[in-house]
């Protein structure tokens, strides 16, 4: 272990993190659940939504395991692994694991350049908020390579260069006061709680960096991880792609993708200056993520979802055109996200159709969505059959919509099937786009659970 990693080791030995209370559960947190979800990444990287139970899952860097209750939480029955190298961390996490009932998950006191040493191999590999602590993060994604399957799918985050640039000048500083020469302890929180509070408020770090909550003693994790963090750096986004590229690997998406939505940072796309209209519209995925960072740098964490296996783009429904729907619409199969299959989401459903009031999707689900989503009381409910039984063929949607509602409002005809399926494919592609539902394009015939 290198003398760095050994202090950020003895750091979070002195304080684990995070410091979140054993007993608090995860279920409320629906972005929580999702980023730590694999299903998501699978089907966005093969266009098939594969069984949780099937997949092999490893925690990398899990701290006091906040993040594996997640995991095995988000992933029923998947063979969850957390992994750390601070054993007060592990302690913590072993606590928090066994109060929730999820005494099968194992963990192990491990450096993350020591993971070849399990001698298994992972279908899913989480490593939150730990890469940006290696001098090598090369390396490191390598030891993480190493370990994950072939076709294998990698989260992993880091923190952002522009979003925490104020934070760095202050750790800049904090290194030059002495500070961060030995590996900070309670009188080098003590010192700095003095300094801030003494700043009066209009100081820039002060003003872009400090909350009134650090000035109280319960808040010496919060500032360990923040001004006196051993080894912390930051990245932007072409650095990102910088390293997956010499690793070998291969960016898939954002895990939080609709919060990078470059277009919804201006008021009218279509009339900007043809030039940079030009540009956007010939633009990567990377540049799209630049501008946006260079625009926008508001996520404190570069969060995304990488693979070691190149796969063509998934064939996504979302995106077929008008003439292969007609054609082949009747061998897709849609999957309710796994996150609004439970009773609660189905009562809203219900609550939604007898009131004729629009549900909140954000109240149940959220994958960073940008902004309020909503759903009228029609679509919340023909998403019915599937919080019980999904996935469902999108033929069995079309027949239900019929049976509910038969007739033109305004003609009182018999409804076309086609205008239902033009109805129903509005619905799911929308849904589709902000992660709601999976369509799966199945050309035999459909897979049933």
């Amino acid at each position: 272990m290198s003398q760095l990693s050994e202090q950020v080791r003895q750091q979070f030995d002195f304080r684990p993190y995070p410091q979140i209370p054993i007993e608090q559960e995860v279920t409320e947190e629906s972005s929580l659940l999702f980023s730590h979800e694999w299903q998501t990444p699978h089907y966005l990287q093969t266009g098939r939504v594969p069984e949780p139970k099937t997949a092999r899952i490893l925690d990398a860097g899990c701290g006091t395991g906040y993040g594996t209750l997640a995991l095995a939480t988000a992933n029923p029955g998947a063979e969850v692994l957390g992994v750390d190298f601070s054993a007060a961390s592990l302690e913590k996490a072993r606590s928090r694991l066994d109060y929730h009932g999820h005494h099968q998950v194992e963990l192990h006191c491990l450096d993350l350049m020591q993971l070849h040493e399990l001698g298994i191999q992972f279908d899913y590999i989480n490593c939150d908020d730990t890469l940006y602590l290696f001098d090598d993060p090369i390396a490191a994604l390598g030891q993480l390579q190493e370990v994950l399957k072939p076709g294998g799918i990698l989260r992993v985050n880091v923190h952002s260069a522009l979003q925490r640039e104020a934070v760095y000048r202050g750790q800049t500083l904090f290194h030059r006061w002495g500070l961060l020469e030995e590996n900070p302890e309670t009188p080098a929180v003590e010192t700095l709680q003095g300094v801030m509070g003494q700043l009066k408020g209009w100081v820039n770090l002060k003003q872009q960096t400090w909350k009134p909550e650090f000035a109280r003693e319960e808040a010496t994790a919060d500032i360990l991880m923040n001004y006196l963090f051993q080894g912390d750096r930051g990245y932007t986004i072409p650095k990102v792609f910088e390293i997956l590229e010499q690793a070998g690997l291969q960016f898939l998406r954002m895990v939080n993708w609709q919060q990078w939505d470059l277009l919804a940072l201006f008021n009218q796309p279509q009339s900007l200056p043809p030039s940079i209209l030009e540009q956007l519209r010939g633009m990567s995925v990377q540049q799209q993520l630049e501008w946006f960072e260079l625009l926008h740098p508001v996520h404190r964490l570069l969060d995304f979802w990488c693979v070691n296996t190149h796969h063509p783009p998934a064939d996504s429904v979302a995106n077929w055109d008008a003439v292969t729907w007609a054609n082949q619409w009747s061998q897709v199969q849609v999957w309710l996200h796994p996150q609004l299959c439970h009773d609660g989401f189905r009562d809203a459903c219900l609550q939604s159709w007898h009131s004729q009031k629009p549900l909140l999707l954000n109240a149940y689900f959220d994958p960073g969505l940008n902004g309020v989503v909503t759903l009228d009381s029609r679509g919340a409910i023909s998403l019915f059959p599937l919080i019980k039984t999904s996935p469902q063929p999108l033929l069995n949607l079309i027949r239900r919509s019929i049976d509910l509602f038969p007739r033109h409002p305004e003609t009182l005809e018999p409804v076309q099937p086609e205008l239902v399926l033009a109805q129903v494919k509005t619905l799911l592609v929308h849904l589709h786009h902000h992660g709601c539902v999976f369509l799966e394009h199945q050309p035999n015939e459909g897979r049933q659970r």
